[in-house]
């Protein structure tokens, strides 16, 4: 299994794009929340993972992790607190 994180090069996000059929894709599970901007209008998005943050460790209820909101048809992609619904800041690349 290969995941997708923040650090691809241009020619994988174009692959990884062009295997979905899709100009925006969002992915997950990695806790790692970030937005790669592929050219003007394709994304590939992680808002990381809505049970809990790894930081918090594994003793915290659930929900202490993060959410990802992409508007459409602007594309503006925010990832939220599950915990308290405020915007966190999330890594963001621009490729190409």
């Amino acid at each position: 299994m290969r995941g997708i994180s923040a650090d691809l090069g241009i020619e994988e996000a174009r692959e990884h794009l062009a295997t979905a059929g899709a100009d925006v894709l969002i992915v997950g599970h990695t806790h790692h929340a970030f937005e790669v901007i592929v050219g003007e209008r394709q994304r590939i998005l992680n808002p990381a993972a809505l049970l809990r943050s790894p930081a918090e460790g594994a003793t915290n209820p659930p929900a202490t992790g993060t959410f990802g909101v992409l508007e459409l048809p602007s594309l503006r992609f925010r990832v939220k607190s599950a915990s308290h619904g405020g915007e966190v800041e999330i890594l963001r690349r621009a490729l190409g």
